[in-house]
């Protein structure tokens, strides 16, 4: 809260996990892990443990199973509402017009086609926003 810098005394755990990240950002497809800050020279020649690598691979790997998951469930979240805001408009319009033939005036079918517009809309952004 105070804006100040906070130094962390980095041990050989620390070096260890920052060079495990940076071998596991080299595989990597994406560039999730590219912007980590890099370890200071005076840690360089610090030596990592086998344990410590392999802790460190699976942190990396859970984290980088969890953004995906959650960017797939977005992904579906977004097309639910594009297919379900398109359904509303189709079934408005033909609600409206199938009353317009039997001679009534239905209130509910524009409600539901501006809720079907706010949904096209709302899951298109959500799309092109990512």
């Amino acid at each position: 809260m105070c804006n100040r810098p906070l130094h962390i005394p980095c041990g050989s755990i620390a070096a260890s996990a920052t060079q495990a990240t940076a071998s596991h950002t080299a595989s990597a497809v994406d560039d999730l892990w590219g912007d980590l800050p890099k370890p200071p020279s005076q840690f360089a020649g610090v030596a990592l443990s086998p344990a410590h690598a392999n802790h460190a691979n699976q942190i990396l790997f859970s984290a980088r199973t969890e953004v995906t998951k959650k960017n797939k469930d977005l992904d579906a979240w977004a097309t639910g509402k594009i297919v379900s805001g398109i359904a509303m408009i189709a079934g408005s319009i033909l609600w409206f017009a199938l009353g317009l033939l039997a001679g009534w005036i239905y209130l509910y079918p524009p409600i539901m086609f501006v809720t079907g517009v706010i949904a096209l809309i709302n899951g298109l952004s959500q799309k092109f926003s990512r």
